[in-house]
């Protein structure tokens, strides 16, 4: 074998394993988005509601209200079964709630109870 031909082997396999690495990353970047998507629809048609959970530091406010993320205008709902694992300050869900018919504990935030709560990747 001759240095020509040795040079153009090693060139080659450059090319071709420097393109098909950009491309996996490219694939798995949109092959990420799509799972998320099918994730996110799965989850809709079962019902849930995407959400953000926030902690007051206001006394006179709710402990923990749940921001809905997907509806066309943004609204706050008061957990008052809210478990302990999940209160955690910008912790993202997925839920099922109920509405309650009772006096609100704070102004900004109608009362519910969770049905089923999910932490939420993404």
């Amino acid at each position: 074998m001759n240095k020509f031909t040795a040079i153009f082997i090693v060139l080659c396999l450059m090319v071709f394993t420097g393109c098909r690495t950009n491309k996996t990353v490219a694939e798995t970047n949109v092959s990420s988005e799509i799972d998320q998507d099918m994730i996110n629809e799965k989850m809709r048609e079962q019902g849930y509601k995407k959400g953000l959970i926030s902690a007051s530091t206001n006394d006179s406010s709710c402990p923990y209200t749940i921001a809905i993320e997907e509806e066309d205008y943004p609204y706050l709902l008061d957990p008052t079964n809210l478990e302990e694992d999940f209160m955690v300050d910008g912790f993202k869900v997925w839920f099922k709630f109920t509405s309650l018919r009772m006096a609100s504990r704070c102004s900004e935030a109608n009362p519910i109870r969770i049905e089923d709560i999910k932490k939420r990747e993404g």
